[in-house]
């Protein structure tokens, strides 16, 4: 029916005090409130008062749940013992209908679960989960393989117990196959692979090994250097190997080049890694097969060709020049760039030039503008005074 029980006064601040059960023993107490036949029934239940800031408290024991006006809730006290939120446990490793904001612990997979944007989610999630790795392939090496690097589609390996280099075709991650196998020294434990060259630390016989390494079905070796006691890794960048040495506690730089020359002129070099400490000066034609990135400026003497689908790609990250044309040193003019918009010169877009009596251009060449413009009668558009550019 619509009949209620009102408990109290409802128009003082009086306080209020109701016990129902046992308050002093520890007989369990069972509150129903509502229609426990009926699942369409209705039922509500109002806790304190609903005007003020008062918070209401559910308490047990000594703890308790503090509801505030604001919409907060607060569990238990700011004291030196923790009070839990213990959230809803499912056994089995399914979700259950999921709302928006709502979580529970699945104690079937361990693991938090949290409901956003319509879908259930782990709410503590890492970069790599075991379910992301994988054993995609695998070859047999050596006795007791202490050291691998990886270069290209290549991987070396350092078997320590067996003393041999292994050169592994890689480029089938799950088919990886062994080319070539060389000697080393004793105890081979590290390797670091520079171009053509692979740079073995043999920790037993306190030597740096150097395998030309060119033709990876036949490893030879070219070179062996006496190191401190006990190396134990190997780093090359250079014409400098960096090694630790695990007996002496030291870091030992050696120069692999062995010579210096102040100035070196030859017909032809070929290397896998070029490393310049200042300029490097080109003269003649220079072929770069793959991508060239510079840093800073590129200077061209000579002329520039470019083959390809794409003449070229110039990316300015910001505003302004993209290109400046000099003559004599002098800037004349530029090309710019303002979000996408292109300008040449002072004017955007495709125009008209006029050129003077007697002046000539064929296609490609650069002109000037001289200054002395033309209107076409009735249109505000100029025809702009051009004339062949006396340096390109």
């Amino acid at each position: 029916g619509t009949s209620g029980i009102n408990i109290g006064t409802a128009n003082t601040l009086g306080s209020q005090t109701i016990n129902i059960g046992n308050t002093n023993g520890a007989v369990a107490q069972t509150i129903n409130i509502g229609n426990n036949t009926t699942a369409s029934s209705s039922t509500s239940v109002t806790l304190g008062s609903l005007i003020g800031a008062s918070p209401t408290v559910v308490q047990g024991g000594t703890s308790g749940v503090a509801i505030r006006s604001t919409g907060n809730i607060t569990l238990g006290t700011s004291d030196t013992t923790g009070t839990l939120l213990v959230l809803d446990t499912k056994t089995d490793a399914t979700d259950p209908t999921g709302v928006n904001g709502g979580s529970y612990y699945n104690s079937n997979t361990n693991k938090l679960r949290c409901f956003e944007a319509g879908a259930w989610k782990d709410c503590i999630q890492s970069g790599i989960s075991n379910s992301s790795l994988a054993s995609v392939g695998s070859v047999a090496t050596g006795t007791g393989p202490r050291s691998v690097y990886v270069q290209g589609r290549y991987a070396y390996v350092a078997n320590l117990s067996s003393n041999t280099l292994q050169i592994l075709d890689v480029s089938n991650p799950a088919s990886p196959v062994s080319v070539g196998t060389v000697s080393t020294g004793s105890q081979p434990i590290s390797v670091y692979v520079q171009g053509r060259y692979a740079y073995v630390a043999n920790s037993g016989s306190n030597t740096l090994q150097i395998f030309d390494v060119s033709n990876p079905a036949s490893p030879v070796s070219v070179g062996t250097v006496a190191t401190i006691n006990g190396p134990i890794s190997v780093y090359v960048q250079g014409r400098y190997a960096y090694i630790t040495n695990q007996g002496t506690n030291t870091l030992q730089i050696i120069d692999t080049g062995s010579v210096y020359i102040q100035q070196l002129e030859v017909g032809g070099i070929e290397t896998a890694t070029l490393q310049t400490r200042g300029n490097a000066t080109v003269n003649g034609d220079q072929a770069v097969v793959g991508g060239l990135t510079v840093g800073q400026s590129l200077q061209v003497s000579g002329n520039l060709g470019v083959s390809s689908s794409s003449a070229s790609l110039f990316n300015r990250p910001t505003n302004g020049d993209v290109i400046q044309i000099a003559s004599g040193g002098s800037v004349q003019g530029s090309i710019s760039v303002s979000g996408s918009t292109v300008s040449y010169n002072a004017f955007t877009g495709s125009h008209y030039g006029l050129f003077a009596p007697g002046s000539t251009a064929t296609r490609g060449e650069l002109v000037d503008l001289t200054g002395t413009n033309q209107y076409k009668q009735g249109s505000a558009e100029p025809y702009y005074g051009i004339a062949r550019a006396a340096t390109a």
